[in-house]
């Protein structure tokens, strides 16, 4: 068994979920065997709140399957799923409602403890005179850092086109792997889906922020959407005149309460001149603007669009099998703009263990624009 395997088969067995189930199976069979069916409901809650210090999703899991268990092994009918009567009803209801809020209340304990040790190295990084940023949580929280990579490296080998992974690996990460089961749930209920990446750290931890605080940003355009970027008017641009652009129609829901069906091309028959202060243009160069034609023309429209002043964001994915026929600095249109140097990442640098360290070599790249005043 090489590495790699045995290094998943680890992540296996230390999964919250597989914890949770074995100590809840252990707890069934020791309540039913002696009778204790009353004492199995505050086995199962310790076992929970338990749970809920090591994973949220987990916890709410096992809550769902302690439900079944108590209806199957301790209430009349014994060994059925019926319920004959409402007072058990009632039980059952309550436990899984007390479990889920419990729950809930040790996840926002978590977090907020979590955000005072994060402020807290943030003053201590201060006071050392530090002048590197990164991006915050960074290699803190090892299990999610490994979720992190894992991730990329399926995300990664997708876009340049290789096979994914074989099934049975892809099954153990469904039990094992930080945040794998509620994306496969979202993305199966096409629920917005936000992704833990190292580019998205910074689009969201440093890009959006310093541009949501500028009071010169009154109205935006984000071009593109997608499941993981349908959260972003409510958590970054809520106080802001919101807009999204995107061509396919089904993507419709993940867009704003703003939103126009059309490729950037066609901006300038949507929008009067200089609409916007800011477009942010991620993820389209390379996925949507191919030709040289395209993105004269999409770029033409976003300086039509702009206020004076105002900015453009392109970020776009530098990979072989997506790098557009024309490079950026060979687009005649984009010569209308200033290139701006953002504050925010002015004294930043990537600083990554990742196995997949050849990705960011020619990964995520990200450049500013003006329109001059």
């Amino acid at each position: 068994m090489n590495q790699s395997r045995v290094g998943h088969f680890r992540d296996f067995l230390s999964a919250p979920l597989i914890w949770g189930a074995a100590a809840l199976s252990l707890a069934t069979w020791g309540c039913f065997s002696r009778g204790l069916s009353s004492a199995a409901l505050y086995v199962y809650f310790v076992i929970i709140v338990l749970l809920s210090l090591m994973d949220f999703v987990s916890s709410v899991i096992v809550s769902l399957i302690a439900v079944g268990c108590i209806d199957f092994f301790f209430q009349t009918p014994l060994f059925d799923f019926r319920v004959q009567n409402a007072q058990d009803l009632t039980t059952l209801c309550a436990f899984l409602i007390t479990s889920i809020v419990t729950t809930s209340l040790v996840r926002g304990l978590r977090r907020s403890g979590q955000a005072y040790r994060d402020q807290e190295a943030g003053l201590l990084e201060l006071t050392r005179g530090s002048v590197r940023r990164e991006p915050r949580g960074i290699a803190r929280d090892t299990r999610r850092e490994r979720a992190r990579h894992a991730f990329e490296g399926r995300l990664y080998r997708s876009m340049i086109g290789q096979p994914p992974d074989p099934p049975l690996k892809l099954l153990v990460a469904l039990v094992s792997e930080q945040g794998y089961l509620p994306r496969f749930i979202r993305r199966r209920l096409h629920l917005p889906t936000p992704i833990d990446t190292h580019d998205r750290r910074v689009l969201e931890q440093f890009i959006f922020p310093e541009y949501a605080a500028d009071p010169r940003i009154r109205r935006v355009l984000f071009v593109g959407c997608g499941n993981y970027t349908a959260q972003y008017e409510r958590r970054f641009f809520a106080s802001h005149d919101y807009w999204t652009i995107e061509p396919n129609p089904k993507m419709r829901r993940y867009g704003s309460k703003q939103h126009v069906i059309a490729p950037l091309e066609q901006l300038t028959d949507h929008f009067r001149p200089e609409f916007f202060d800011l477009i942010i243009c991620n993820a389209v160069y390379g996925w949507g603007l191919d030709s040289a034609e395209q993105c004269e023309i999409a770029f033409a429209n976003c300086h039509t669009c702009l206020a004076p002043g105002g900015h453009l964001l392109i970020g776009w994915d530098d990979i072989p099998t997506h790098r557009p026929s024309v490079q950026l600095s060979q687009v005649a249109s984009l010569a209308l703009f200033d290139k701006f140097q953002f504050p925010a990442l002015g004294s930043w640098r990537y600083v990554t263990d990742t196995p997949y360290r050849h990705i960011y070599e020619f990964y995520q790249r990200y450049e500013f624009y003006q329109r001059p005043a």
